[in-house]
């Protein structure tokens, strides 16, 4: 009907725009007003609700808010955790079977990365403007738009980059694919800069899982655009890397690992708490963490902080997470939402990496590779050194999916 397919369109253009205001500081009620009416239209547009709400890797994550919602109502603050539900639980929720409704098929898919790359774009003009204009020591964002310190902010870029891939590899117009190069040094560039050591390592690993699954469409590259590209890139890290800033951060990189930058002293505390609520953790939301009664029965006695020192002062530097996603995960929803979000994100990755497997070259593969490589990249590696939120995965999961729905369909 013809009125189904304009309020399609209408969904289908509000996910664009909630991609692009993804990770921005502003446009919280954008996006919220985005979420909401596209789960309306959903509801009242779309015909195979059951199929999807049937989704394995959908129950998964619904098992997960379920762990959030039982942890709520034993938490140490009733009215605190129900209340934070409202943000990245219900995020998910909404997101999810809209994605994989109005993502299946190639044209939209490619629009999501031309989302995607744009959204990086915002992210790196805002980085370089308050590197370079606002002088910032060390390379993140501090505007009215974007204001993230720096392993957040790097996350960021890692988060997005691996979907300007499938452009570079699915056109041959000279002036695209010389736009996602000049990107991809941009983003190496700020990468550097950033200092952020498990940034780099989770660049490191989206790198080596496209070229993995990657290497037959890289093999028909030109072989004089391959050596352009890898040249300008050796340039560009062998330059970056004279900022007296990257060598002070490269040169300590192996004293600092005896403390992993007191991450341990998190990841110690967070286990300790959990031993008194091994089940349920002790209640949803990030704030439950800042408490000290968590902490009473451990041996840090009250909220964790370690002793920070330099050559004119010394102060206590409170620790607002355990700078792990899985003890963050188990701190406040014990073994139960641990267990959920470990097959959550198992099941989203052996899900992907069959479809890839089985799937020929073409656009869409690209497409799976680039949900795949942000996922492990980002929500495993990444996510062992520091928190990263779950609406963010759901985000990442949910293209994936949407994509091998898509498939699954042309093929039925």
């Amino acid at each position: 009907m013809q009125w189904r397919d304009r309020l399609g369109r209408i969904v289908e253009a509000g996910i664009y725009i909630y991609l692009i205001f993804l990770l921005l500081s502003r446009g919280e009620g954008i996006r919220n007003v985005i979420l909401f009416g596209n789960f309306i239209l959903w509801l009242v547009i779309y015909e195979k609700k059951v199929s999807l709400i049937r989704h394995h890797v959908y129950i998964a994550l619904l098992a997960f808010i379920g762990s959030a919602v039982i942890s709520s109502i034993f938490s140490l603050d009733h009215a605190y955790s129900l209340f934070e539900l409202t943000k990245e639980p219900l995020r998910a929720f909404l997101l999810f079977p809209v994605f994989m409704a109005f993502l299946d098929d190639q044209r939209r898919l490619l629009r999501v990365c031309y989302a995607l790359t744009f959204a990086l774009v915002v992210i790196l003009l805002n980085g370089y403007y308050s590197y370079l204009i606002k002088g910032l020591e060390i390379f993140h964002s501090r505007t009215w738009l974007l204001s993230e310190w720096y392993n957040k902010y790097a996350s960021y870029l890692n988060i997005l980059w691996p979907f300007m891939i499938p452009l570079f590899l699915y056109t041959d117009r000279r002036i695209l694919r010389s736009t996602v190069i000049a990107i991809y040094l941009l983003t190496i560039t700020a990468l550097i800069l950033n200092g952020t050591r498990t940034a780099w390592l989770s660049f490191i690993t989206i790198h080596l899982i496209w070229l993995y699954f990657g290497r037959e469409a890289i093999k028909r590259l030109n072989i004089n655009l391959f050596i352009l590209v890898l040249t300008i890139i050796v340039i560009t890290v062998i330059l970056t890397i004279y900022s007296p800033y990257v060598e002070e951060k490269i040169m300590t990189s192996i004293p600092q690992l005896n403390t992993l930058n007191y991450r341990t002293t998190g990841w110690r505390a967070a286990v300790e708490a959990f031993r008194a609520r091994p089940l349920l953790g002790w209640g949803y939301g990030e704030m439950i963490f800042h408490r000290d009664e968590p902490f009473k029965e451990t041996s840090f006695k009250r909220r964790p902080y370690v002793e920070v020192k330099d050559e004119d002062s010394e102060w206590r530097l409170y620790l607002d997470d355990p700078h792990n996603t899985f003890l963050m995960v188990l701190f406040h929803q014990g073994i139960i939402g641990l267990t959920a979000y470990v097959v959550l994100i198992g099941l989203a990755v052996s899900v992907l990496w069959g479809a890839i497997v089985r799937q020929g070259e073409g656009w869409k593969r690209h497409f799976m590779i680039a949900c795949l490589s942000s996922l492990i990249g980002n929500f495993i590696v990444y996510a062992f050194f520091n928190p990263i939120r779950f609406h963010y995965l759901a985000v990442i999961i949910a293209l994936g999916m949407a994509a091998m729905r898509g498939d699954e369909d042309s093929h039925n």
